[in-house]
């Protein structure tokens, strides 16, 4: 749940399934939840967090004991068989045996829409018909809003097997240069406040095309620009001190600017040359 909490931005999502894994954790001790309770749309483009909130949102239904585990299983539906509708139950119900006790993600991708309206109907046909008998297993349907809110529209049945509808919105400049911060945090450096500042305007000027995505790749170019002699001098302490209960892993307290380069904005744009 802390994790959850955490999370950068998504003030809406983040909230809405807080309040979810709350309420399922109450359904739980007074009986069964709700059949489709644990189930969610997470309607947005790429890069929009929707796969770390996936994750997080498993751990957190097995942590509090609403699932077995935390596991996600995914798989895009255009690799769904279905020739047949014999074939796409029997496939569905193959994939939910597989996420038994956590999470089966579904992703609505373009490959998918291209296929056979015919095959199409199998599948949603199939998974309408097996999730009802699988509350043990949640289902996650991701894919573009649009496309997402199509479906539902179309296929009321499917929509009544998702009980939360999630809207991720694409990431503010501060929010990426946040993920970049922390990416770079999570990598050892410790991010000075010139360089973050740097960061949110070079982002406002000329925002990321992929979000999370985007932000991670770009965190990473940075970090790789640090000198590895630097870098080794800044994560090794200058004397030896004992390890006590607790003691946090020892971190570059350099920022991550190479040796020579005391401009962060002249630092950034070696890394940005490639999302221009």
């Amino acid at each position: 749940m802390r994790r959850l909490a955490g999370l950068c931005g998504l003030g809406e999502v983040r909230a809405a399934l807080l309040k979810r894994v709350n309420d399922l954790v109450s359904a739980s001790r007074d009986g069964a939840p709700p059949a489709h309770a644990a189930n969610v749309v997470l309607a947005g483009d790429t890069g929009s967090g929707r796969t770390a909130v996936s994750a997080l949102y498993a751990k957190c239904l097995a942590e509090t004991g609403v699932l077995r585990n935390g596991a996600v299983h995914r798989i895009a539906l255009s690799k769904v068989f279905a020739r047949s509708p014999g074939e796409a139950r029997a496939y569905t119900a193959a994939l939910l045996a597989d996420a038994d006790g956590g999470v089966l993600e579904l992703d609505l991708d373009t490959a998918f829409t291209a296929r056979p309206a015919a095959e199409r109907t199998a599948v949603w046909d199939a998974l309408v018909a097996h999730a009802e008998r699988t509350p043990q297993t949640a289902l996650a349907l991701r894919g573009p809003q649009s496309r997402l809110g199509d479906l539902m529209r179309e296929r009321p049945d499917v929509a009544r097997c998702f009980d939360l509808f999630l809207r991720f919105p694409a990431y503010t400049a501060e929010e990426v240069a946040e993920l970049i911060c922390r990416r770079l945090t999570a990598r050892g450096h410790e991010v000075d406040e010139a360089t973050r500042g740097a960061l949110v305007a070079r982002l406002a000027d000329r925002p990321l095309a992929d979000g999370a995505r985007g932000a991670h790749r770009l965190a990473d170019r940075m970090a790789e620009r640090v000198s590895p002699e630097r870098a080794t001098a800044a994560a090794t302490p200058a004397e030896p001190s004992l390890p006590g209960p607790g003691a946090a892993a020892h971190r570059q307290t350099t920022p991550p600017v190479p040796a020579g380069n005391k401009e962060p904005a002249a630092f950034l744009a070696g890394g940005l040359a490639a999302h221009d």
